[in-house]
């Protein structure tokens, strides 16, 4: 299946705190061991500057995994457009595209904290937004060839005529809503988002003209889950967040845990109120131990036939 299709689930892979070759081969690792678990996409975040567990270039890591699978998609989830050359972004979308034909998704966001820009010596935080706006409606007229670009001469841009390359946009306010639905892209909703803001969301994508697919992202655990371990990553998120942000509000009931069955319960109301075509499932928590991490993907991954109809009638 084509990343973010009806219907499908892709898990996102974080690094562990291990040596760099390390963490490479585990993350690569971790994607194999879902391609045969049942999911559909493995994907990666971006942050900079050692930020726990996120990779500097998602769509480097893409690469790796790609190349060491069979057929799931990969991409970035999120990669943060303001941080980049949207041109070279265009490029390099496209050439993964050309060696993996139908296996390239990718999703895009702002960024959400200063750190990411001063560490690049980039700036232009504060106005991000607009930025961010403006690329993405770039970004997608380039790969669907349309205008004068020059970049429309590049042979991958080129051989992508008549197809496209699936993606959506981070949106949790109507703002970002809008972007994502004037750029002629699907939406993806935030983990940690509440059933309620996601129907919000959703409304005002639908009310922008948005008609692209429908992603909500939700972090789950087959068991008992490590609580501790969410909240200690939930205070990184709230240090780094503005003072105004509704991430400062988040408690640890944003992890949906339990037996198979209560996790398809927790996941179908998710779904229902993003009116959900595809998920976006993590189970990776900083300082979780690698092999414990392999082990929740397998089991999560028992629950992706009854998830994958839920979304089937809900993304419809």
């Amino acid at each position: 299946m084509t990343a973010f299709a009806p219907g499908t689930i892709g898990i996102g892979l974080y690094l562990h705190d291990l040596p760099a070759p390390d963490a490479v081969d585990r993350l690569v690792r971790q994607a194999v061991i879902a391609e045969r678990a049942g999911f559909d996409g493995a994907t990666m975040a971006e942050h900079h500057a050692g930020f726990s567990s996120y990779l500097p270039d998602p769509l480097q890591a893409a690469s790796w995994i790609l190349s060491a699978t069979e057929s799931i998609w990969s991409g970035p989830n999120p990669l943060l457009l303001p941080l980049r050359n949207v041109g070279l972004v265009a490029e390099n979308l496209a050439w993964l595209d050309a060696r993996f034909p139908g296996r390239v998704g990718a999703s895009f966001a702002p960024g959400y904290h200063a750190d990411d820009f001063t560490a690049l010596d980039i700036p232009g935080f504060e106005r991000r937004g607009g930025t961010y706006g403006s690329d993405l409606q770039r970004l997608t007229a380039i790969l669907s060839g349309a205008g004068d670009e020059p970049l429309g001469r590049d042979h991958a841009i080129r051989w992508l005529a008549g197809r496209r390359i699936p993606m959506v946009g981070a949106a949790g306010s109507k703002r970002a809503a809008t972007r994502a639905a004037d750029a002629g892209i699907g939406l993806l909703m935030d983990s940690m988002a509440r059933p309620d803001d996601l129907a919000r969301v959703v409304a005002d994508f639908e009310q922008a003209g948005g008609t692209g697919p429908r992603v909500v992202g939700r972090r789950v655990w087959v068991g008992d889950p490590p609580v501790h371990l969410f909240e200690a990553q939930l205070a990184a998120y709230r240090a780094k967040a503005e003072g105004g942000s509704w991430m400062q509000s988040v408690t640890t009931d944003a992890l949906i845990s339990g037996t198979p069955e209560a996790i398809v319960a927790q996941l179908t109301t998710v779904a229902e109120a993003a009116k959900a075509a595809a998920f976006a499932l993590r189970v990776h928590l900083p300082g979780l131990d690698p092999d414990l991490a392999d082990e929740q993907i397998q089991l999560v991954g028992g629950v992706v036939p009854a998830l994958r109809a839920v979304l089937e009638r809900t993304g419809a």
